[in-house]
């Protein structure tokens, strides 16, 4: 080790240099690849949000349509009242989603009923809820107001449901990782729906034991003693992706440093009850400011009511980003790469290996045009401008660097997919002479019965195994196969299966 770390003259220092400069290459291509992966799935997040939003005011329309809240003269919280829940992290207000709950099925509605957060503003079915007390002989007497320390039970609005659902905390770790417990809505009052109201902050010098509209607190459940939070975890449901809703450990709500479980900022869970009036006029301060002209005022307006408006909004604004029109031929050629067949994007990336004779991992935009046909993809001329932008190299304006388009067009194959390919090709090898895996041993213990084409009939089993055999290249002389390629064919397989819901 010392002597590594003395400075050396003549072709090894050269040689050391050239190895430092290649290997920031390709720390820079590999950060500049997942920038592009993060900006891709926040291009797919955003335009799936914005077509569900869109099919949901067709389907579940009834569930976005404007009620009423309470709006008392005082600002306090009373008893009884119809609000809207804040979350300071997420920005965005609790959400219900009772679209798959059964109308009888009690059952059904207790396993389907969720919560989430997003910036759904306007008040409507799903994001108003009720307050009211645990029992009328608490400490709090005849007091209209809803206090700090208080039990109280959330409870979802009338134009909801056909009957009262109530927020519920369950009893064990929905998570052991991280230690978070799943809330859902409950048809009946269980053990989980009670809720104490604690500040979210120290108690001010004067202040009120009342808590006010839009003054932060917590809801800690009574039997599990966890707090109600929300982070920016994605989850997909019947109106586009919005933030997941449980409980975690108070000192992990508060401060974010309990030790073996999910550290999270204080505001995750923190809430404010909101009117709906306090809400819009708090919103179209902070989006348009304090000079905002007529006309923008009632574009925003709209915004927050109209939510086909917001959807169709939100598509153009999609289609009209510079990045984002890059991204939309992503969102096309993509799926039809994948449906042409398990091993049509491995096949057609060992093709542009193959043209590409210099190894550089570029090819000519015309050529990978040609290349893409092969897929059954044909680019229209606007098209191929964009892939051009996308993956253009530096050296040569007129060649695109193929390697980073498959690097996208695959998921991310580490964690649980490399742990079942390493485990699969352990197996092969206790299986094999001497521990030496040889195409024969893939084609003896591979069933063809996993096709997906021999699955529909599409396939005999025979044609599957001929398929399944052509796709390795064998570099050895006598058909021994290395980890490596083991790993890289099923890399290419997934490609075809395309990335799970993305988080925010």
């Amino acid at each position: 080790r010392t002597k590594m770390m003395r400075p050396v003259d003549g072709p090894a220092t050269a040689t050391a240099m050239m190895l430092a400069v290649k290997a920031q290459d390709r720390g820079s291509w590999h950060d500049g690849l997942q920038i592009e992966e993060q900006k891709l799935q926040q291009y797919m997040c955003r335009k799936q949000h914005a077509m569900q939003l869109r099919d949901a005011v067709q389907l579940h329309g009834p569930s976005l349509q404007p009620i009423p809240t309470s709006d008392a003269d005082d600002g306090f919280v009373h008893l009884g009242d119809s609000l809207m829940l804040y979350n300071e992290y997420t920005d965005g207000m609790l959400q219900a989603d009772v679209t798959n709950a059964g109308q009888k099925d009690v059952s059904r509605a207790l396993a389907m009923a969720s919560l989430s957060t997003s910036q759904l503003f306007a008040a409507c079915p799903r994001n108003v809820f009720t307050v009211s007390r645990v029992s009328d002989e608490d400490e709090f007497g005849k007091s209209i107001f809803v206090n700090y320390g208080q039990l109280v039970r959330i409870g979802t609005s009338p134009h909801l449901y056909d009957r009262p659902l109530h927020m519920h905390a369950g009893a064990a770790a929905t998570s052991p990782d991280d230690g978070t417990v799943e809330v859902r809505l409950h048809a009946r009052i269980v053990e989980g729906t009670t809720w104490r109201i604690c500040r979210g902050g120290p108690k001010r010098p004067g202040a009120s034991d009342a808590v006010a509209v839009g003054e932060p607190f917590r809801l800690e459940c009574l039997s599990t003693e966890l707090c109600l939070c929300s982070d920016r975890t994605v989850q997909m449901n019947s109106y586009g992706n919005e933030c997941r809703v449980f409980c975690g450990s108070p000192s992990n709500a508060c401060s974010g440093d309990a030790a073996g479980q999910l550290a999270m900022p204080l505001a995750a869970g923190r809430w404010s009850f909101m009117t709906s009036r306090f809400a819009e006029e708090a919103m179209l301060t902070r989006r348009l400011g304090p000079h905002a002209s007529a006309e923008e005022f009632s574009d925003q307006t709209r915004l927050l009511h109209d939510h086909a408006y917001r959807a169709t909004c939100e598509l153009q604004a999609l289609e009209n980003e510079g990045e984002g029109m890059h991204y939309a031929v992503l969102t096309r050629i993509f799926p039809m790469i994948r449906s042409a067949g398990m091993h049509v994007p491995g096949r057609l990336r060992r093709m542009c290996e193959a043209t590409d004779t210099g190894g550089r991992g570029t090819l000519s935009i015309h050529s990978f045009e040609g290349l893409l046909t092969l897929a059954s993809v044909r680019l229209k001329r606007d098209e191929l401008l964009h892939i051009k932008a996308l993956f253009r190299t530096e050296d040569d304006p007129d060649a695109v660097d193929y390697r980073r388009f498959f690097a996208l067009l695959s998921p991310s194959f580490n964690g649980a997919r490399e742990d079942v390919v390493r485990d699969a090709y352990s197996k092969l090898e206790g299986l094999a002479v001497a521990r030496e895996v040889e195409v024969t041993h893939l084609v003896r213990h591979w069933c063809p019965d996993c096709h997906p084409l021999v699955q529909r009939g599409e396939m005999t089993e025979a044609e599957a195994e001929a398929e399944f055999l052509a796709q390795w290249d064998v570099v050895s002389s006598d058909g021994r196969v290395s980890y490596e390629d083991f790993r890289l064919f099923y890399s290419d397989v997934s490609m075809a299966v395309d990335n799970p819901a993305p988080r925010a």
